[in-house]
């Protein structure tokens, strides 16, 4: 690889080495990111919706409206949680694998 030159902010001269592509270390690194929104998704969405089902519970006067708001942030939390296995499943396929 030769040497790239580009311009600073302030109008200098300056040389830019261009980095590899696909560094495996900063691959895996993406990777365990995000991947670490997956326990954020299934503790967080369950509470949130739970706290949006009592809320409605205490509006309307009723008892049974968080507990299906429960089940959907159960299911809202899988779902997203599906979704984003399978892009990085996709990234992973489309890339070569590791």
């Amino acid at each position: 690889m030769g040497r790239v030159y580009g311009c600073d902010g302030a109008g200098r001269v300056v040389v830019m080495t261009p980095r590899k592509p696909k560094d495996a270390k900063y691959e895996l690194i993406r990777i365990v990111g995000q991947c670490a929104y997956i326990p954020i998704y299934l503790a967080l969405y369950p509470v949130a919706f739970y706290v949006i089902g009592a809320w409605l519970d205490g509006k309307l006067g009723t008892a049974w409206i968080k507990v299906v708001f429960v089940f959907l942030g159960i299911a809202s939390a899988f779902r997203q949680t599906y979704f984003l296995i399978k892009k990085l499943s996709e990234e992973q396929d489309r890339d070569g694998g590791a």
